[in-house]
């Protein structure tokens, strides 16, 4: 007899207690099966669609004082016809690690994490999943991640299917100045998903934006945050003045903030070798201070004064040693409350200029007063807010081109600090549509540590996407005979109006590289008008850009209002909710849809001819 039958003719209280017991006895035969021999295997976990992120959760058996800096995890992917893939992991709070991959190949996929804590058994996990074709509209997912065409003068899918780039430039669309959970203009829910929109809209497929990574000040003075909170915990003091600094010229660029990092081998320094020069931090509030430390670039006579004060005003002195002090490092005991803390240099008895690589104030109860946690205490909730961004541009069909900071911030010193950081980004985002930006005007800062660091990301990224770096109007080409450096991401600056031979004179270079225009006279900023803005856009088109990515004062610094003045390069500044709308971001559609229906992706414009390329899938 069937015991899952239901025969009407079976009726009577004995049976029916008999077929209950049955299935009781079955139900716990199952059960302890399944004890016997485990959870659910891999393979009955939810198919994967090709492109699509794969995300591997793992929970650390062992405890570290900072996971960010003690631990390092990977994982080995093994798919179809012997494809091996690498992904590094990274660390998202508490107890938990995660690994995202997305698969680019259809089949059955199997994987093994590892850690460099080869005892914690939680990092190491071993599993499988199927990778399935993708089913949904977006050609990013219907064609794969981005690289460059086959001739390197396009940029195309992972397939070969041509892209034209069309990108919209927001700095800061990753912070706070962005926000992705309000909006200040009531027809948008939300200030980032609402522009993503309009973009997606006008057929724009590239956003790009940065982390601000090194909490420099370019988001905010006291360093780069979102809804998650700063991007590193103990980092957001500000440098609120200081005398003039030296500039970078491609090497190391010695910023105010850099006395305030909590690495003693990047420092401030002044432009010239002239007195008096002077550096301010900001404390946020009014502190109790129990002691001072100050640590000069060079061994020298030093004559200086530190001063304090509760409000920017009125300032006492704390330490003088105006008539002069031997050595490099200085510390002294001291009793005050201040808010603003104030070294005013006034002579070296060699004449050179004035540097300082920290300056350390210390509570009374000995804890320091520096931004001594700047690429040191990670924030995952910052992350957390930042992927919530990358999935939505990622669900709308579009790239994130991620730049780690801007180049001025980058020097030998520090070098190591970026290089983790590139580490957790790639892992962090590999598994989503994203190109590698690198830096904003790398040149600003260590020109060879940007290279060494984008060549970095390049090794870790197993799908080797478009990597490059976003140039300044005067560096050369550094990186060109680089396999790393995939584009000529160029700035042709703001305000003179180029012709097309500045593009055909990059086009014409070798070896060959794409190239795209990045930046050049970003609508309305300094007054520019937005004729200047969409005939920039058409000369590059014509020359031979690959693509274009707009710009528009309002937008690339997330002005909130008619009142925020942060980064305004205009006369008064221009909300966001206005310049979303400014017509040469809107006419940029009109070029993208004109190329793309004459098949003009990666036409050489010095034979006026059409390419074999053809028609983009974007």
């Amino acid at each position: 007899m069937n015991l899952l039958d239901e025969d009407d003719t079976i009726r009577t209280r004995t049976t029916g207690y008999y077929r209950i017991s049955m299935l009781v006895m079955l139900f716990f035969s199952l059960s302890v099966m399944l004890a016997l021999t485990g959870s659910v295997s891999a393979s009955q976990e939810p198919d994967i669609e090709l492109w699509q992120p794969y995300e591997i959760t793992l929970s650390s058996s062992e405890t570290y004082a900072n996971p960010y800096l003690d631990v390092q995890v990977s994982a080995q992917f093994s798919g179809p016809g012997g494809l091996e893939m690498e992904l590094p992991g990274f660390w998202d709070g508490d107890a938990v690690w995660r690994i995202r991959f997305a698969p680019p190949v259809a089949g059955e996929w199997t994987y093994e994490t590892s850690a460099t804590d080869s005892g914690n058994a939680g990092l190491h996990q071993t599993g499988s999943f199927t990778a399935v074709p993708y089913t949904g509209d977006q050609a990013i997912y219907r064609h794969g991640f981005l690289q460059p065409s086959v001739n390197n003068r396009y940029v195309a899918y992972s397939d070969g299917t041509p892209f034209f780039w069309l990108g919209d430039t927001h700095w800061m669309g990753l912070s706070g100045r962005e926000s992705l959970n309000g909006s200040n203009d009531a027809r948008f829910n939300s200030q980032f998903k609402g522009m993503a929109d309009i973009r997606k809209e006008q057929g724009y497929n590239v956003y790009a934006m940065s982390l601000f990574g090194g909490s420099w000040g370019d988001v905010s003075p006291q360093g780069t945050y979102n809804e998650g909170g700063p991007i590193w915990q103990a980092a957001s003091l500000a440098a609120s003045a200081s005398s003039a600094v030296a500039p970078s010229g491609g090497g190391d660029h010695h910023g105010a903030k850099k006395a305030l990092d909590g690495n003693l081998g990047t420092r401030w320094q002044a432009a010239a070798a002239t007195y008096p020069q002077w550096l301010e931090i900001d404390l946020g509030e009014i502190s109790s201070i129990g002691q001072l430390d100050l640590h000069f670039g060079e061994s020298d006579t030093w004559s200086y004064i530190i001063e304090g004060s509760p409000n920017g005003i009125q300032y006492n002195t704390l330490v003088n040693r105006s008539s002069g002090a031997s050595g490099q490092n200085f510390t002294d005991a001291v009793s005050a409350a201040a808010r603003y803390l104030r070294v005013t240099i006034t002579g070296a008895l060699s004449g050179r200029p004035a540097s300082i690589t920290e300056f350390v104030p210390y509570g009374t109860s000995m804890q320091p007063l520096n931004n001594n946690g700047l690429f040191k205490q990670l924030n995952p909730a910052f992350w957390q807010s930042v992927d919530e961004r990358i999935a939505y541009l990622s669900e709308q069909g579009m790239t994130a081109a991620l730049g780690l900071d801007w180049g001025r911030n980058l020097e030998a010193a520090n070098e190591a600090d970026y290089m983790r950081l590139a580490r957790y980004v790639v892992a962090r985002y590999a598994a989503y549509p994203v190109v590698w930006l690198g830096a904003g005007e790398y040149s600003t800062g260590n020109t060879a540590s940007w290279g060494n660091v984008s060549a970095y990301i390049y090794e870790q990224d197993p799908y080797k996407r478009l990597n490059f770096l976003h140039n300044a109007v005067w560096n050369a080409n550094n990186f060109r005979d680089e396999p790393w450096y995939q584009v000529d991401y160029l700035q042709a600056g703001h305000g003179v109006q180029k012709s097309k031979d500045y593009w055909l004179g990059h086009y014409n270079e070798t070896p060959t590289k794409i190239m795209i225009e990045a930046e050049v006279n970003y609508e309305n900023i300094n007054g520019i008008p937005s004729s200047f803005t969409r005939e920039a856009a058409w000369n590059a088109f014509i020359a031979g850009s690959a693509g274009f990515t707009y710009g528009a004062e309002g937008i690339w610094q997330a002005t909130h209002d008619m009142k925020d003045t942060w980064q305004v390069w205009n006369l008064a500044p221009t909300p966001w909710y206005e310049a979303i709308h400014k017509p040469a971001g809107e006419a940029n559609a009109v070029f993208k849809g004109l190329f793309h229906r004459a098949s003009l992706v990666g036409h050489d414009p010095r034979r006026g001819s059409r390419s074999m390329a053809g028609r983009s899938g974007a």
